[in-house]
């Protein structure tokens, strides 16, 4: 299978002529993003399996369960956000009441630093309830998930672990964590992983599955919040900073 390789297209060309980047693993590039304060811009390029329909698509193969395409991605957004304050404003810039927003639950939990603040990182719950354990109001725990009083589990979504903090991160494989950004905008491709060729748009476009409308913001311009395995990430650039990842 060929190594998939970053288009010039898509490689991160920051603004600042000073900007050298620097190899750092996995591993150490979550410590870099650890260190971050506050609302920060970032840059990162990506590589990941594409969001699509199986059934019927030229582009998987069924007996292998596997997809032969790539989704080649450069991303810009922000970290350490304060989502459901995000969504408040917004609301209030377009004249409309905050009881609009329903808000949900997720399959993640936030990483904290030391001093309970947001760091730009989260973890699967029941990855974070392996080292922190399931909240206390949750009494009742059958196969390593909470269930209610019927013994059924509960929507995950639902669910609430105790605190996972940055000084916690050690313990969970580095490839188990995702970056937690709100996006605001991307350049995508798609490529075979047999030759590292360019597939055109128009011939994934018909596959790929509807994304999230926000619906639940009550927004016409919604915040989109993602989150993005760390172990997809091949490219990075905030804080004036630029890294390449690599698995060692």
């Amino acid at each position: 299978m060929t190594q998939i390789t970053i288009p010039q297209t898509l490689t991160i060309v920051p603004d600042d002529t000073a900007f050298i980047i620097a190899r750092i693993n996995r591993k150490d590039f979550l410590g870099q993003l650890l260190f971050l304060r506050g609302a920060t811009p970032i840059s990162f390029v990506c590589v990941l399996e594409p969001d699509m329909k199986k059934t019927d698509n030229p582009f998987y193969i069924k007996a292998e369960k596997a997809f032969t395409i790539v989704k080649i991605a450069r991303v810009n957004g922000m970290v350490n956000f304060q989502y459901d304050a995000g969504v408040l404003r917004r609301l209030s810039k377009e004249g409309k009441s905050p009881d609009d927003f329903r808000r949900g639950g997720s399959y993640h939990t936030a990483v904290l630093s030391e001093d309970d603040k947001l760091t730009p990182l989260c973890i699967h719950k029941v990855d974070a309830a392996l080292v922190v354990g399931w909240h206390p109001r949750h009494r009742d725990i059958i196969d390593g998930r909470p269930v209610g009083d019927d013994k059924k589990a509960i929507p995950l979504a639902d669910c609430q672990v105790n605190p996972f903090h940055a000084a916690d991160i050690a313990r969970i494989d580095s490839g188990r964590y995702y970056l937690r950004f709100m996006y605001l905008r991307s350049e995508t491709e798609f490529r075979r992983l047999a030759d590292n060729s360019l597939v055109n748009k128009d011939e994934v476009t018909p596959w790929l599955n509807d994304k999230s409308t926000y619906d639940n913001q009550g927004l016409d311009s919604p915040l989109i919040f993602q989150t993005y395995g760390v172990d997809t990430l091949r490219q990075a650039y905030f804080d004036k900073r630029g890294f390449t990842i690599t698995d060692l």
